[in-house]
This record gives structure tokens, C-alpha cells and sequence, in this order.
């Protein structure tokens, strides 16, 4: 059943962007900047959303440049967080994650979640 919401969970890439947010342009290269943690925090979510099992998602995550990965941290928070809330069955993501690769970055997962 989750696997079939799991395409209307996705977050478009304009959402991260200034324009659809109507935010203030502060100039491009803090714009720049803004934008990416906020593609950070998407790519983070969707990879929740594509692999939800604790050793994978956190080697993916880890892959982010560090200055971003704590927002992909968070942005998967959020995404194990709706797969628990939305499932049936299986409502253990986010302890699982914590108890594992999320457990470094315990307090942007909550956040997230």
C-alpha cells in the first residue's frame, strides 16, 4: 500500500527554490546557497523514500558534502517519519534509523521527523 503513495510524497525541485517560495532574492550567491540546502534536505527525503532500510539510506546520506548532509539528515527524518505514519503495518523507520546511521545526527532527524 505505501508503495503506491510513495510517488505523491515526492517533492518537486521548485519547492526548494526562491521563486515558487517567494522569498526575498537576497542576491545570487546567497540565493545559490539557500537553494542548495534546500536540495539538500529534498535529496535527503527522497532517498528515505526510495530506500528505507538503516545501512543503505545512511551511506547514501553520507555521500552529501558535509556542509549539507545534516540537512539531508533532516529531510530524511521527515520522509521515514510519513512512511511510519501512513503505514499500516511497519511503523518503525525512524527508531530503526536513529539506532543506527542516524543516531550521529539524532537531533536534525527529529527535526525532520
Amino acid at each position: 500500500m505505501l508503495a503506491l503513495a510513495r510517488p505523491l510524497l515526492r517533492l518537486s525541485p521548485a519547492e526548494v527554490t526562491f521563486a515558487k517560495r517567494r522569498f526575498h532574492d537576497p542576491g545570487p550567491e546567497l540565493r545559490q546557497r539557500l537553494e542548495g540546502v534546500g536540495e539538500a534536505f529534498r535529496a535527503g527525503y527522497h532517498a528515505a523514500l526510495q530506500e528505507d532500510r538503516p545501512a543503505p539510506l545512511g551511506a547514501r546520506l553520507d555521500e552529501m558534502p558535509a556542509g549539507l548532509r545534516g540537512f539531508a539528515y533532516e529531510g530524511a527524518g521527515m520522509s521515514l517519519a510519513l512512511q511510519d505514519a501512513l503505514s499500516l503495518f511497519r511503523r518503525d523507520r525512524v527508531e530503526r534509523f536513529l539506532a543506527g546511521p542516524g543516531d550521529p545526527h539524532v537531533y536534525l532527524v527529529i527535526v525532520g521527523a
